[in-house]
């Protein structure tokens, strides 16, 4: 029997093997050990995941997805109900492209699985 592999199963492949930041940085042979804010274990956790995509910020057509956090998380988590914004925002403005994926699967997961560094980054 031979395995084929396509976009979706690798996405699905690296999902599998990156579950926390520690992964991540097992599969990039990354020293975990050293201090790091939010945004740095996100750039390494979105690295992995990636596993080698690169997005373009020359290529304005090329797709680029971005996690989305729920306001009612941060809320949740800072007791203001008067949030306002847009956090897609957040999450995609500038400087921010090395925080994008390939896939809105990844994103999606990403998103899901990592909501707490998320959550610590946009509130650093």
């Amino acid at each position: 029997m031979k395995l084929f592999i396509n976009k979706k199963n690798l996405a699905l492949i690296m999902v599998i093997k990156i579950k926390s930041f520690e992964d991540a940085c097992e599969v990039l042979s990354v020293d975990q050990g050293l201090s790091r804010s939010a945004f740095e274990k996100l750039e390494i956790v979105t690295s992995a995941l990636n596993d080698g995509w690169v997005a373009n910020q020359n290529d304005p057509m090329q797709a680029k997805f971005f996690p989305f956090i729920n306001k009612a998380a941060i809320q949740e988590r800072t007791g203001d109900l008067k949030l306002t914004g847009d956090l897609s925002l957040i999450l995609s403005g500038a400087g921010s492209l090395s925080l994008s994926f390939k896939s809105p699967e990844l994103a999606l997961y990403a998103s899901s699985q990592f909501e707490s560094l998320y959550l610590d980054m946009i509130l650093e």
